[in-house]
């Protein structure tokens, strides 16, 4: 009897809300646009999405981070929701946002695995392990353009570790 009330135990441990799950907000990397739209009804299908390397943008909606609004893109490849880009973060008051945001970051995941300095952007770097996904942040202009993107851990996950462990 003993393992059958485990088996069960973990069963519902894992449909438990707030379970973590893979993905960005309320969807899972893989899911199709139509399954992220489900998942997410503020989102809309995009007739003519741009493209990544990663795929196509085919949904996009509204999305806030502590209240700095901007716009969510959701790229697919074949295998399904690859990533999440958040571009034209604003306050509204046509300050930059960048401060703000680049603290709520650190507020949500703490200290970042890595933050480098590019030609033209701070690349800024998050694992977020419970949900597989990378945080990535790039900040540029003296902190007058900042743009997040979200992308399945499992792509990124070796490749950032390597780079982390090469540095001095």
């Amino acid at each position: 009897m003993r393992p059958a009330l485990a088996l069960v135990f973990a069963f519902v441990l894992g449909l438990a809300p707030g379970a973590a799950f893979a993905g960005w907000e309320a969807t899972e990397w893989g899911m199709t646009p139509e399954q992220a739209q489900a998942a997410m009804p503020e989102l809309k299908a995009l007739r003519f999405g741009d493209t990544l390397d990663v795929g196509r943008a085919l949904s996009s909606g509204p999305h806030a981070v502590n209240g700095l609004k901007g716009r969510a893109k959701l790229y697919y490849g074949p295998g399904g929701l690859e990533q999440v880009s958040v571009d034209a973060v604003k306050s509204g008051k046509g300050a930059s946002v960048c401060p703000k945001l680049v603290q709520a970051m650190l507020d949500r995941y703490g200290q970042p695995l890595m933050a480098l300095d590019d030609v033209i952007f701070r690349v800024v770097i998050w694992h977020d392990e419970p949900r597989q996904t990378r945080v990535r942040m790039l900040v540029g202009l003296g902190g007058e353009l900042c743009s997040l993107h979200y992308e399945r851990l499992a792509t990124f996950r070796e490749r950032d570790l390597q780079r982390v462990s090469a540095r001095p």
